[in-house]
């Protein structure tokens, strides 16, 4: 026999509902704090639940809300109390709780009922594979995550460079010159030139020298590139000189913003290459790959 608990999980609190195989309550339900004392107090509760009603089977749901299950759910996979009853963990996405609760239209609305609805859904039975916490990779995922949230903060902070850039230099926002807006040749030309009407004027060889000097001779021909330049900055929109000033302010914090994002992610790469070494990975062996 088996009894179902449901935990419905908030930043704040814990709140507990045990249903037995015939849909009854026989224990009353539990709401703790979520903290440490609240996992003890939920992992007491269930075990003198089960020795109770004399079961030896657990099952046991939450909502997989953001991180505010994780600690909860870490716990009760390792208990030494609780092991015994071999205990089986269940993650649900919150819409699979939600869409199973629609089946109930006379339901109470209060706090208790989503406790109820997913200790309900673990009694109703064809559940996913059972989300047994595997504390080997969690370093990992938090790292990765990390990383996507950094990209996504650099994708977005490029997108707000490219806007002002448009007031600016609006020819150079719309990859007219260079090919490649946030190369080392692009950013020293817009930190370094207050308008395009300054660019427009600078005689051609100092532009050729820039050219040479800031990419590093990478162009090809940098004359024509000058000259091109010289076009972009004379058919660029000009902007009201009042503006000028704390536009070249934005470009310049924002440049800094992308680097020091961009360093942050190197460092998570190196962490996650750290960690990547702890597992095998046959790719990792193949040249060009690994």
């Amino acid at each position: 026999m088996s009894l179902f608990v449901g935990i419905d999980v908030s930043s704040s609190d814990f709140k507990v509902r045990i249903l037995d195989d015939r849909g009854n309550e026989p224990v009353k339900k539990l709401r703790v704090l979520n903290d440490q004392p609240g996992c003890e107090q939920v992992a007491r509760y269930l075990t003198e639940a089960c020795a109770k009603e004399k079961e030896d089977r657990l099952v046991i749901g939450l909502e997989a809300t953001s991180v505010y299950s994780w600690p909860l759910q870490m716990f009760l996979a390792e208990d030494h109390y609780l092991a015994p009853l071999q205990p089986q963990i269940y993650s649900f996405n919150p819409k699979v709780v939600a869409n199973f609760k629609k089946a109930y239209v006379d339901l109470p609305k209060n706090d208790w009922i989503d406790a109820w609805v997913i200790a309900e859904r673990l009694r109703f039975g064809r559940l996913p594979e059972g989300s047994q916490v595997d504390f080997r990779y969690l370093p990992l995922q938090r790292l990765t995550r990390f990383r996507c949230h950094l990209i996504e903060m650099i994708s977005r902070e490029k997108n707000y460079f490219l806007t002002n850039l448009f007031l600016k230099f609006s020819t150079l926002a719309q990859g007219a010159v260079f090919s490649n807006t946030f190369g080392a040749t692009s950013e020293s030309l817009t930190l370094e030139f207050f308008s395009p009407e300054e660019v427009a004027a600078r005689p051609l060889d100092e532009l050729i020298d820039f050219l040479m000097e800031k990419g590093r001779s990478h162009f090809e021909d940098p004359e024509a590139k000058a000259r091109e330049l010289k076009e972009a900055a004379r058919k660029a929109h000009r902007l009201r000189g009042s503006l000028l000033q704390p536009i070249n302010l934005i470009l310049a914090t924002s440049i800094e913003t992308i680097h020091a994002l961009e360093k942050q992610v190197k460092k998570i790469d190196k962490a996650i290459e750290a960690e990547i070494r702890h597992f095998p990975n046959t790719l990792i062996t193949i040249p060009g790959i690994g």
